[in-house]
């Protein structure tokens, strides 16, 4: 069981890490104006990017969800619900976003359709970091050792 909780800090970590790295990437490649540098944040987000998100969210998410199971626990349940809408909304705009915005950069089309995408993409990887941030939130509580006065009294 300990090597799962690790596993579920380091991987949720680093996944909230690596999604605060792209935002902070995008927006300072955008407020450049540098169009070579927006182009290189946007391939380096596909690659080795993904492959660093991706599978440190399913370890999240797995070892989460083993961890949390049949727990009555409102934190745990809360945790859990929010996972679906994170890996959705990575599954289904984040993902799709960054391929579109990389074939975009590199084909030089930095019009109203690439901001147009670019704003889509930020607003859903806010979602997604401020989603994660209260798992992260959640997590230490729930781990967090009580002080003699923070105990219960019997």
């Amino acid at each position: 069981m300990k090597a799962k909780k690790i596993a579920h800090k380091v991987a949720g970590g680093i996944a909230l890490m690596t999604l605060l790295v792209f935002l902070s990437a995008t927006l300072y490649s955008e407020l450049t104006g540098n169009y070579a540098l927006v182009a290189q944040v946007k391939s380096k987000i596909l690659s080795p990017g993904l492959f660093i998100l991706i599978p440190c969210l399913i370890v999240t998410a797995g070892s989460g969800f083993n961890m949390a199971n049949g727990s009555k626990n409102k934190k745990i349940k809360a945790k859990a619900k929010r996972m679906p809408f994170i890996g959705l909304n990575g599954l289904f705009v984040l993902i799709p976003c960054a391929f579109y915005l990389n074939y975009l950069a590199q084909s030089d089309l930095f019009g109203f359709e690439f901001y147009l995408v670019q704003s889509v993409e930020v607003f859903a990887g806010l979602v997604n970091i401020f989603l994660i941030s209260l798992n992260v939130r959640d997590g230490l509580r729930l781990s967090r050792k009580l002080t003699p006065k923070e105990q219960p009294a019997i």
